[in-house]
């Protein structure tokens, strides 16, 4: 729990805006197996940004599918961030990854699963109004960790 919510105070801090309402969607998994570890987590996050964000937030709402068990609604939402992952992993796998951390362009040159093909073209679709982002952490050759946002222009 300590791990992810320094991660999602971190990216909230460098892209949220002032009085922006938050809304925390996740899997009911090992940081909020049950309603108490929800609430624990929403209080520590919550503290937590107030740390790293440099201006003041909206409401700030942490949720599981477990608030709406009848309605699939929410676990289809929580099913499309799983999806694209999927996707980045089967390019980041299929992929020369030497060519990527190049920077040269080894998209098109093999295809990928029907899946991940419809997938990455959403993902990387300019137009509209649903801003999608991909950030990546990955050791340097030297050992330690660098993080970075992932771009079309790059695959």
């Amino acid at each position: 729990m300590v791990r992810v919510s320094h991660f999602f105070s971190l990216f909230l801090a460098a892209w949220s805006s002032p009085n922006m309402n938050i809304s925390w969607m996740t899997d009911e998994d090992d940081i909020v197996a049950n309603a108490e570890r929800l609430d624990d987590a929403h209080q520590f996050a919550a503290r937590l940004s107030m740390l790293h964000v440099p201006h003041h937030l909206g409401e700030f709402m942490m949720n599981t599918p477990a608030v709406m068990p009848d309605e699939l609604m929410f676990e289809d939402f929580l099913a499309i961030p799983d999806l694209a992952a999927g996707m980045i992993g089967e390019i980041l796998k299929t992929k020369a990854v030497n060519q990527f951390k190049a920077g040269l362009s080894p998209y098109n040159d093999q295809p990928l699963t029907g899946k991940s093909d419809i997938i990455a073209d959403w993902f990387w679709h300019n137009s509209g109004t649903l801003k999608k982002t991909c950030i990546l952490i990955d050791q340097t050759e030297e050992g330690k960790f660098g993080i970075g946002q992932l771009r079309m222009g790059l695959l």
